[in-house]
């Protein structure tokens, strides 16, 4: 996927931003662009950290970003050495998994990738795995 970023900034100028938690979409009008605030991926950077849980690498600023297909900007956040780093569902959405901050872990791109949907046995004994249930 190709991003056209427009600006970038430092970890603490986007992480200090006091962001809903709530899945209503919410956006502002932030350095001059209608921004997404609302976001499930923002809230897990601030709540889970900015540190891919399997490789360490470390997201070290924020994007404002988007495709050729998006109409508004969002905030990305990159590692230096240029990997996205994404918000990953610890049990995957086609095994049960839900859209909750606690099912949630930030992995760098590649790792997520890597990862692809799989499902370990401690993530099931941890509770992440609730299917047929609706977790929000």
């Amino acid at each position: 996927m190709v991003f056209f970023p427009k600006r970038i900034f430092d970890l603490n100028s986007i992480l200090d931003i006091s962001l809903p938690n709530s899945r209503k979409k919410k956006k502002i009008v932030l350095f001059d662009e209608l921004l997404k605030i609302s976001s499930l991926r923002l809230y897990t950077f601030k709540e889970k950290g900015i540190t891919c849980c399997s490789c360490g690498r470390e997201g070290t600023h924020f994007r404002l970003q988007k495709t050729d297909r998006e109409k508004i900007f969002h905030l990305g956040l990159w590692s230096d050495d240029g990997i996205e780093m994404t918000k990953d569902h610890i049990v995957p959405k086609s095994f049960g998994g839900y859209d909750h901050i606690d099912n949630m872990q930030t992995m760098c791109e590649k790792c997520n990738g890597k990862k692809s949907n799989d499902v370990t046995e401690k993530d099931y004994l941890n509770g992440y795995y609730k299917k047929g249930e609706e977790n929000v």
